[in-house]
C-alpha cells in the first residue's frame, strides 16, 4: 500500500472504480522548494493579476455584450446570431443563448466569485431558453452550453454542501432542467443509420430537409462525434436518462469500429450514413484532438477498460507513426523541425501534410494524464520554442516553425498543457511560462472593452472578436497556476475537466442523489476487469524519481528540455552549407520581414521592400526579380536591412533549391502530356511539371481525356456553363489566381485533370528552370493537374484548334510512338489488378466499336481501343488512394460500373455495379466474391410509392422482390443456378427483413446461403 503522506495524487479516480486501479493515474513526489522558485508573495501578486484580467473581461461582457453569446471586444458591443455579418461556420457556435455567461458559470465559481457566480446562475435562468429556429454545431453546443449548464449546476451543488449550507436555497435545478432540455435537442442528431451524430441541428425543429441535404450535413469530423461522451454521461447520471449514455457509447463504439486495423488510427471526416472515411488524414490536431482526450477521460470517470484499451492502442500508434517522441526517448526528425506530423490513417509512413495547428497543443497535457511525463516535456518545450518565436502559438505553422496561419483567437491549449506539467512537476520554469502570457496578453491583446483575438500575429493587428472559451479555459488555467491548493473553494482533484475545462464530478452518484460523499466503495462496483495488456506501465503511474533514474527533478526536466533546443541547433548546422559567414544572425532576428515570409503581391510586405531600398521586376520568363539600391532607402539603417533581406532571400532560395534536389523524386520528376487521337496517335509529346497538391502522377499512374480550353482562360472563376467540362481535361492560363485555386474551381465543374500553361510565351522546358506548382497547404483537391511552359502549352492550344476533339494522356510515361503490334501496351497502375490499356491499331482488338469486358477473377481488366480514338467511350480514371473511381463503361442500358476501395486492411476490393441496386464484390484472395444490395431505388420507383398504401405488407414486399429478381435475370446467371428455388427464396427474405425489419428476421443461415448465391453469381 502506497503512503499518500508522501505522495500528491495529481488525479483522483472516481469511488465507483476497484481499488486495483485507483492510482492509475500520475503519482507525484513532494520535493524541497526549486532554488528559483517563485516566492508565495510572487504567486499571490500573479493570482490578483489574473482575477483582475477575468474582471475586466467578464465585466466588459455584462456591461457591453450580455444577453449576446459574445463580447466584440473592439466595437464594445454583443455579437448576436444574425444581427452581426456572418463569419461563415464559426457562427454555428452561436444560438442567441448566452453562451459566454454560460461558459463562464464554474470559472466565477471556482475563482472564488460566489455572488457573481449566483447572479450568473440567477441571469441564465433568466434569458437562456433553446426554442429558436437557429442551426447551431452539435460540437460546440455539446462542449460549451450544456457542459457549461451541467457544470454550473454542480458548482452549485458543491459550494452548499462543502461551503455555504444555508445559500442558494432558492435553487430548484434549474441549470439541470435547462442541460435537459438542451441535450434531448441535440439528441435528434444521432437519428442516422449509423449512430453517428449529424454535426448541425436546428434547435427549434430538430433535423430539417435543409440538413440532410449536401456533402455538409453527411459529413462529420472524428472529435465533433467523439467529444460528447463526458457531457452526456454526465447528464444521464444526474438526470436519470439512460438515452444520452447509450447513444454516446455506441457512437465511441462505431468509431473505433471504423478505425484502420493495420495502423489503429482513425481519419479526420467521416461520412454519417455509411462510414466512409472522407478525409483519411490522421494527427493529434484539428478534426480528432478531443476523441483521444475522452477516450481517455471516459476511462477516469466510467472505469471502463475498453476506453482504455482503445486509447492505449491508438497512443502506440501515435507514438510509433506520427514521430512526435510521444515516450520521450526518440530523437527529433530534424529535417521537419518538431516533427509533429499528420499521416494517412491506410499509409501511416506517409505524411500528409507540412503544417501543424493549434489544436494539438492539449496533447501535452494528455500525455501527462497517461504518466509519460518525458514525453510532455519534450514534447510541450518544441511547442515553447514556437511561441517564444510568435509571442503566442499561431493557428498553424510549417515544420521550421514559420507561420502559415498567422491568426490567434487567444486560444487555452498550450496554458492547459503548461498548467498540468506545473502540477506534475512544481517546476516553476512553467510559472515563468504563465506570467509570460500574462504579460503577452497584457502587452497586445488588453483594450478596453476586454481582450481582442489577435487577426496577424506578424503585424499584432486585433480583430473584433473575444471566444467564451477564454473566459472558460484561458483564465482558468491562468489562475489555478498561480493558486495554492489550500486557496480554492474546490477540491480539484475531485473534478476532472472537459475540453472545454468544465467540472465533471469523479464521484457522480453523489451529486445524481444530491447527498454527501459517501466513504466506502459499493461492492459491487468491485468487479474484477479484464485487463488488456500486460505491460504494467499501462496501468500505473510511477514516482517522477523512478521515471527519472533518482536524479533531481528539476534537473531532468532540465535536461529534457535543453534537448530540443539542442535538436534545433543541429538543424541549423546540418543546413548551414546555406549560411554566408558574414551573416549576422542577431540582427537576421530583427528584420522586419523574413525571406521565407515574403509574398510579391502583398501592398505591407511592398511597402517594407520600398523603405530599405528594394524593387521587384518582372522578366520575360514570368519570374520576379528582387533588385536593392542603397540610395532608394529612408536611411541609413534601412540600407543596411535591405542588404541583409537580400542576403537573407539568397540563402532561402539555396535551401529551396537545395531541397527541391534532394527531396521525393517523386515529387519533382518530370511529367508528360500525350496526345493520343488523329493524327498524332500518340507521336507528340511536351515534358511537364507537377504540382505539389492533387493526385500525384508517378509510378505508371495516368489519366486520359479529352481536352478543353477553359472559359474564362485563367480558370479563377466560375467557368461558363455553355461548355460541357465534365469527365474531361481542362486547359488554362496562368495567372490573376493560385494554381491550387484553379485545380478546385476544374475539380468543381467535373473535370478529372488540369494542365496549366505558363503566361508568358518565351518560356520552354529545353531552356527554363524546373518548375513544380505549389499549393496553398489545403489538401482538399482529388485532380492532378501539371504545368507547361509558355512554347509547349501555346503549341498544344494550336493542336486544340482541330474541328475533332483531342483525347490526350497526362501522366508519368511517355508512349512508344511505333503503335502497331499486339504488344505494345501501357501499363496505367501498377497496383494489383488494374486496367490495362492496350494500344494497338490491329483489327483483331475491334468488338463493335465498343469495349468487351472480361470478367474473370484474379484475372486483369483488358480494354481494347477502337481504330478511331476519338470514339473512345471513356476514359478510365485511375485507382486513387484519397477516393473510389468509378466510371460507366458506355452509356447504354447495359453498362457496368466499375470502381475499386481499399478496405481496413489495404486489400482491394473489386466492385462491379451491375445497376442502381446490385452490386457484386471480390478480393484477388480467393475469399469469394460479396453480394450487396441496394433496394432504395426500387422502393422510390414513382409506380412501388403509388402502390404502397395500396397494398398490405407481404404483397408490397413481393412487388419489390418482383423486380429485384426481373435485374438479376437480365444481369446475370441467375436462372442458370442450380438452386435457383432456394435462392429466390433467400432472395425474397431478405428484401422482407429490410422492409419490415420487426417482423422478418436474417438468421446466420440465411446469410450462410445468400454468401452461396453471391459466389455463384457471374455476369451474363
Amino acid at each position: 500500500m502506497l503512503n499518500t503522506k508522501n505522495f500528491s495524487c495529481f488525479c483522483s479516480i472516481s469511488r465507483s472504480l476497484p481499488r486495483t486501479i485507483t492510482f492509475y493515474f500520475l503519482i507525484i513526489t513532494l520535493f524541497s522548494a526549486y532554488s528559483n522558485a517563485l516566492t508565495k508573495s510572487e504567486k499571490n501578486v500573479l493570482k490578483g493579476k489574473v482575477l483582475q484580467m477575468f474582471d475586466h473581461a467578464f465585466n466588459s461582457y455584462m456591461k457591453y455584450a450580455y444577453p449576446a453569446d459574445e463580447l466584440m471586444p473592439l466595437s464594445c458591443k454583443g455579437r448576436y446570431r444574425i444581427k452581426e455579418a456572418p463569419r461563415g461556420d464559426i457562427d454555428e457556435v452561436l444560438g442567441n443563448f448566452t453562451l459566454t455567461l454560460v461558459d463562464s458559470l464554474d470559472t466565477l465559481a471556482l475563482l472564488g466569485k460566489v455572488d457573481e457566480f449566483e447572479q450568473a446562475v440567477r441571469d441564465v435562468i433568466k434569458n437562456t431558453h433553446f426554442d429558436r429556429d437557429i442551426i447551431v454545431s452539435v460540437f460546440e453546443s455539446n462542449i460549451r452550453m450544456l457542459g457549461g449548464l451541467l457544470s454550473g449546476h454542480v458548482s452549485l451543488l458543491y459550494l452548499k454542501q462543502r461551503h455555504f449550507p444555508n445559500r442558494f436555497n432558492w435553487y430548484r435545478n434549474e441549470l439541470l432542467s435547462l442541460a435537459k432540455d438542451l441535450g434531448f435537442r441535440l439528441l435528434h442528431a444521432f437519428n442516422t443509420t449509423t449512430g453517428l451524430p449529424r454535426s448541425r441541428v436546428n434547435l427549434k425543429f430538430g433535423i430539417t430537409k435543409e440538413l440532410k441535404r449536401g456533402e455538409k450535413n453527411t459529413a462529420t469530423c472524428t472529435a465533433c462525434a467523439g467529444t460528447l461522451l463526458l457531457e452526456f454521461v454526465l447528464l444521464s447520471r444526474l438526470s436519470g436518462e439512460k438515452v444520452f449514455k447509450e447513444k454516446v457509447m455506441k457512437t465511441m463504439d462505431y468509431l473505433w469500429n471504423k478505425r484502420n486495423r493495420v495502423s489503429d488510427l482513425v481519419g479526420t471526416v467521416i461520412n454519417i450514413d455509411d462510414g466512409e472515411w472522407l478525409n483519411k488524414d490522421s494527427s493529434i490536431g484539428a478534426g480528432i484532438d478531443s476523441y483521444y482526450e475522452y477516450l481517455f477521460k471516459g476511462y477516469i470517470l466510467l472505469g471502463d477498460e475498453n476506453l482504455l484499451y482503445r486509447f492505449n492502442k491508438h497512443y502506440d500508434s501515435i507514438t510509433k507513426y506520427m514521430n512526435v517522441n510521444l515516450n520521450g526517448n526518440g530523437v527529433f526528425d530534424t529535417e521537419e523541425g518538431s516533427s509533429l506530423k499528420t499521416v494517412h490513417m491506410h499509409m501511416p509512413n506517409r505524411q500528409a501534410r507540412n503544417y501543424i495547428d493549434a489544436l494539438l497543443a492539449f496533447w501535452p497535457g494528455l500525455q501527462v494524464l497517461k504518466g509519460d511525463i518525458k514525453g510532455a516535456i519534450k514534447f510541450h518545450e518544441a511547442l515553447h520554442q514556437i511561441v517564444k518565436k510568435h509571442d503566442f502559438l499561431p493557428e498553424a505553422v510549417l515544420f521550421d516553425h514559420s507561420i502559415l496561419w498567422s491568426n490567434h483567437p487567444l486560444r487555452p491549449e498550450f496554458l492547459e498543457s503548461t498548467y498540468y506539467l506545473y502540477r506534475a512537476t512544481k517546476d516553476d520554469y512553467y510559472l515563468e511560462i504563465g506570467k509570460k502570457m500574462i504579460d503577452q496578453l497584457e502587452k497586445f491583446s488588453r483594450v478596453p472593452c476586454g481582450y481582442a483575438a489577435i487577426a496577424d500575429l506578424k503585424t499584432k493587428q486585433k480583430e473584433d472578436r473575444m471566444d467564451s472559451f477564454v473566459y472558460a479555459e484561458t483564465f482558468k488555467y491562468l489562475y489555478l497556476m498561480f493558486t495554492e491548493e489550500d486557496e480554492l473553494l474546490f477540491d480539484i482533484d475531485d473534478f476532472i475537466f472537459t475540453t472545454e475545462a468544465h467540472l465533471v464530478p469523479l464521484d457522480l452518484d453523489d451529486y445524481a442523489n444530491k447527498r454527501t460523499k459517501i466513504s466506502s466503495i459499493n461492492k459491487e462496483n468491485q468487479a474484477n476487469f479484464n485487463f488488456y495488456s500486460s505491460n504494467w506501465k499501462d496501468k500505473t503511474c510511477p514516482s517522477l524519481k523512478f521515471l527519472f533514474n533518482n536524479q533531481n527533478v528539476f534537473d531532468a526536466t532540465k535536461k529534457i528540455r535543453d534537448s530540443v533546443g539542442k535538436i534545433n541547433e543541429k538543424k541549423c548546422e546540418k543546413t548551414s552549407q546555406f549560411a554566408q559567414k558574414n551573416i549576422n544572425l542577431d540582427k537576421l532576428k530583427i528584420l522586419p520581414l523574413r525571406a521565407q515570409d515574403f509574398v510579391a503581391g502583398r501592398t505591407d510586405h511592398m511597402n517594407i521592400l520600398k523603405k530599405m531600398g528594394i524593387s521587384l521586376s518582372s522578366m520575360p520568363d514570368g519570374r520576379v526579380q528582387l533588385i536593392h539600391k542603397s540610395n532608394e532607402a529612408y536611411n541609413y539603417d534601412d540600407a543596411e536591412m535591405g542588404i541583409l533581406f537580400m542576403t537573407d532571400m539568397l540563402e532561402h532560395s539555396k535551401k529551396a533549391d537545395f531541397k527541391l534536389k534532394t527531396n521525393d523524386a517523386d515529387e519533382f520528376s518530370s511529367l508528360s502530356v500525350i496526345l493520343l487521337s488523329n493524327p498524332f496517335n500518340g507521336s507528340k509529346t511536351y515534358l511537364a511539371g507537377p504540382a505539389q497538391f492533387g493526385s500525384k502522377l508517378r509510378g505508371n499512374l495516368g489519366y486520359f481525356g479529352k481536352l478543353v480550353l477553359s472559359e474564362p482562360i485563367d480558370a479563377c472563376s466560375n467557368l461558363k456553363s455553355n461548355v460541357s467540362y465534365f469527365d474531361k481535361i481542362i486547359v488554362a492560363k496562368r495567372g490573376n489566381c493560385m494554381f491550387v485555386e484553379k485545380a478546385r474551381i476544374a475539380e468543381k465543374f467535373g473535370a478529372i485533370g488540369l494542365i496549366i500553361i505558363d503566361n508568358s510565351e518565351n518560356t520552354s522546358y529545353s531552356t527554363t528552370t524546373f518548375f513544380a506548382m505549389s499549393g496553398d497547404g489545403v489538401q482538399n483537391v482529388s485532380i492532378p493537374s501539371v504545368f507547361l511552359f509558355g512554347k509547349e502549352g501555346n503549341d498544344l492550344i494550336w493542336n486544340m484548334r482541330s474541328p475533332n476533339e483531342i483525347v490526350a494522356f497526362i501522366g508519368d510515361n511517355q508512349l512508344n510512338k511505333n503503335l502497331t503490334g499486339l504488344e505494345k501496351s501501357l501499363i496505367v497502375n501498377n497496383y494489383q489488378l488494374k486496367f490495362v490499356l492496350n494500344l494497338t491499331q490491329s483489327r483483331e482488338c475491334l468488338v463493335k466499336d465498343q469495349f468487351e469486358l472480361l470478367f474473370r477473377i484474379s484475372i486483369k481488366y483488358f480494354q481494347c481501343l477502337i481504330d478511331d480514338y476519338v470514339q473512345l467511350k471513356d476514359f478510365f480514371e485511375i485507382f486513387n488512394e484519397n477516393r473510389k473511381f468509378s466510371k460507366l463503361i458506355n452509356s447504354n442500358n447495359e453498362a457496368i460500373q466499375i470502381s475499386q476501395m481499399l478496405d481496413e486492411d489495404n486489400s482491394i476490393i473489386h466492385r462491379f455495379k451491375l445497376d442502381e441496386t446490385i452490386e457484386i464484390q471480390y478480393k484477388d484472395d480467393d475469399s469469394g466474391k460479396k453480394l450487396v444490395l441496394d433496394l432504395n431505388p426500387l422502393i422510390e420507383m414513382p409506380d412501388k410509392k403509388a402502390k404502397k398504401k395500396e397494398q398490405n405488407d407481404n404483397d408490397y414486399a413481393m412487388s419489390i422482390f418482383a423486380s429485384l429478381i426481373k435485374r438479376f435475370e437480365e444481369k446475370t446467371n441467375f436462372l442458370k443456378l442450380e438452386k435457383t428455388d432456394q435462392f429466390n427464396k433467400i432472395l425474397y427474405k431478405y428484401v422482407a427483413s429490410k422492409l419490415f425489419p420487426a417482423d422478418t428476421s436474417f438468421s446466420k443461415d440465411d446469410e450462410k446461403l445468400f454468401n452461396e448465391l453471391a459466389n455463384n453469381l457471374d455476369l451474363l
